[in-house]
């Protein structure tokens, strides 16, 4: 009697086991390579975010298309519709075009989103969240979390930067 028990068991767990196996059930997803990151990051996108910058909080659409970036800012109210795009600052009836400073939020932003296209200065690790993806520039040291194929966080100490992303979309045409 105990056999036949101790055999059922046996078969029950083998069963479920071979089950999950099956299923995909606890299979990790696959690492994302450097070229991957580049892929991804390389096309034409668009991706909301709650941004820190130094002192500044604030919510953003971020924009990017032929290797440029679009800041509209949505958040907070005194600020919202002020937007950068490339060398242009735009607020209601106010257009600037000037050089912006190596340190200014488009610039950063700018310069870290040109970094995540080029696979040969990107390391890609697995991470609690995800993917991690770190990288740096003249600006400093990025890492990036990336989860199921999306952004989830950016953080560049040394400039006091975070943002966190949501509603990540890639271009039809990237």
């Amino acid at each position: 009697m105990g056999r036949w028990i101790m055999t059922a068991a046996v078969l029950a767990a083998g069963t479920v086991f071979g089950t999950m196996a099956l299923s995909g059930c606890g299979r990790k997803p696959a690492d994302m390579t450097p070229e991957d990151a580049a892929a991804l990051f390389g096309t034409d996108y668009t991706v909301s975010s709650d941004i820190t910058f130094g002192e500044l909080q604030l919510t953003a659409d971020l924009t990017r298309q032929g290797g440029q970036t679009a800041v509209v800012i949505t958040s907070p109210e005194h600020l919202e519709g002020l937007s950068f795009d490339g060398s242009t600052v735009r607020y209601k009836d106010l257009e600037v075009t000037a050089a912006l400073p190596a340190a200014s939020l488009q610039t950063v932003l700018d310069d870290v989103l040109d970094q995540l296209g080029r696979p040969e200065s990107l390391k890609v690790s697995r991470s609690e969240d995800g993917q991690t993806i770190v990288s740096g520039n003249a600006n400093g040291n990025f890492s990036l979390t990336v989860s199921d194929g999306a952004p989830v966080l950016l953080k560049m100490p040394g400039e006091g930067l975070t943002a966190a992303f949501r509603d990540f979309t890639p271009s039809e045409n990237g």
